[in-house]
């Protein structure tokens, strides 16, 4: 489906009006050439240059480019049979363009630097290169890796702000989209020419557009903002934002509607229950920790030490899914044979439940965040990177005590046995040994990623969960359930 609109563009975007946009932008690039500059520091001024981002890229784009997204492509659509197939392929398509363009323009501006401009490095006399010089060696390693940085930096940010744009003009019309590109123009350009958005928008700049396109180097060196932080944090409200509109428009199929099935975990009992301890949980949290705050729910407890209050407090707020399943599976008992009856096979019973109880997972950290956000803007904290990154973490944790329990319950067929093993995985935390920080329990506490590091981390729990679900799936069943 993505190589037909990838031909029928070809004639379109891979053509005179391609080559139009590259000879101009060339002959631009050419005339602003300062032979005092040294090559690789000239190479990151143009590609923090705002002047031909807003007076010459985006200008010609609109009129060269971002009229063929809209042109209807009847055949495509009957052969896409689905609108979210034409809607993925024709976004994928807009992508690798943009990609595409954006690093035909970091060629010219290599090659161009390269040809024309010194080797050696005399004296800078611009205060405003010398400022963006220094904050870039402060920042990175060197300039060549500046201007690569901010580079993909505009190419990533570049690509996802457009696709968007297109998006709403899929879904709400081409004047939708067209009105949505000179929004975004303008803002653009408002936002690089006042200091209106400064005195709200913080050290990283949410509401300044000019910041998603280029990057800020003299800012973050100015707030000592760590460069990766300040990527991923702009890179998931982007995101962000281009989900939640293919998630309102375009829902997957049957996200909203419950079954009979899905009653028995996510009833309105359920529900109200989980609202009421997350209130008093965080009630009673932010009281303790008044002076610490309530981002000490993202520190948690270490291992190896025995302290009993950090303690409780973790194994009451992850222990809460295992309890509620417990008192659910026991009410369920006498039923649990027609239910697999129902499902025809145990390994069907065990995959319905699976995905069942991940779905009141779902909810229960949607609760937690709302809960978490409010709590933390009542006592004066933002979120920043780190919290949401430990957020990530703590929603693993959350699916692995949830899988863990679901395991135990499927082998054993004790409810209260399943859970007392969950809690003594938490128990294993109170043992002075050096092996117990490798122990998925408690992991998403900011202490022990810290020590443990995030890419292991995420591997500890990437195949523990992986390994769990093999087990929930294919293995074999005692006490019971028929055979498989």
């Amino acid at each position: 489906m993505i190589r037909y609109f990838f031909k029928m563009y070809q004639e379109q975007l891979y053509s005179r009006r391609l080559f139009l946009f590259l000879v101009i932008t060339s002959l631009y690039l050419s005339l602003v050439i300062n032979p005092e500059l040294e090559a690789p520091l000239w190479r990151l001024v143009q590609i923090q240059n705002s002047f031909y981002l807003l007076l010459l890229l985006l200008p010609m784009y609109s009129v060269l480019f971002f009229p063929l997204f809209f042109r209807e492509q009847e055949l495509l659509k009957i052969r896409a049979v689905t609108k979210k197939r034409y809607f993925f392929a024709n976004l994928l398509n807009v992508i690798s363009f943009n990609i595409i363009l954006i690093i035909l323009v970091f060629v010219i501006i290599s090659w161009i630097s390269i040809l024309f401009l010194q080797n050696n490095s005399p004296e800078i006399n611009a205060q405003n290169i010398a400022i963006l010089n220094n904050s870039a060696l402060s920042v990175f390693e060197s300039i060549n890796l500046a201007a690569v940085i901010s580079g993909l930096y505009m190419l990533v940010n570049f690509s996802v702000i457009i696709s968007i744009i297109v998006l709403l003009g899929y879904l709400k019309g081409r004047i939708v989209g067209y009105i949505s590109y000179v929004i975004f123009y303008f803002l653009m350009m408002w936002s690089s020419r006042t200091a209106f958005f400064e005195s709200f928008s913080g050290e990283y700049a949410i509401f300044d557009l000019s910041t998603y396109l280029i990057l800020p180097i003299s800012n973050i060196h100015e707030a000592q903002t760590p460069v990766l932080q300040y990527l991923f944090f702009k890179w998931a409200i982007l995101l962000a934002v281009f989900f939640s509109i293919m998630l309102f428009y375009i829902p997957p199929k049957n996200l909203f509607k419950i079954r009979y099935f899905d009653r028995l975990f996510i009833s309105r009992k359920i529900i109200i229950t989980s609202i009421l301890f997350l209130i008093i949980y965080f009630k009673l949290f932010s009281s303790y920790y008044s002076e610490a705050g309530i981002q000490r729910f993202f520190a948690m407890y270490h291992y190896g030490s025995l302290t009993p209050i950090p303690f409780l407090w973790l194994i009451c707020y992850f222990l809460f899914l295992p309890f509620i399943l417990s008192i659910r599976f026991s009410e369920l008992e006498e039923n649990i044979d027609s239910l697999i009856v129902r499902h025809y096979r145990i390994k069907y019973w065990r995959i319905k439940c699976l995905k069942t109880v991940y779905r009141y997972l779902a909810v229960y950290f949607m609760l937690t965040s709302i809960f978490l956000s409010v709590t933390m803007l009542l006592t004066g904290h933002s979120f920043y990177l780190n919290e949401l990154i430990s957020l990530l973490f703590i929603f693993l944790e959350l699916i692995l005590i949830t899988t863990s329990y679901l395991m135990f319950y499927f082998i054993l067929k004790q409810t209260s046995v399943s859970f007392l093993l969950c809690l003594t995985g938490y128990l294993f935390l109170l043992f002075p040994f050096d092996w117990t920080k490798w122990l998925p329990f408690g992991l998403s506490s900011t202490t022990r990623i810290n020590e443990v590091g995030y890419g292991k981390s995420i591997l500890i729990f990437g195949t523990i969960l992986l390994l769990e679900i093999w087990i929930i799936s294919r293995g074999k069943q005692r006490n019971g359930y028929g055979k498989e």
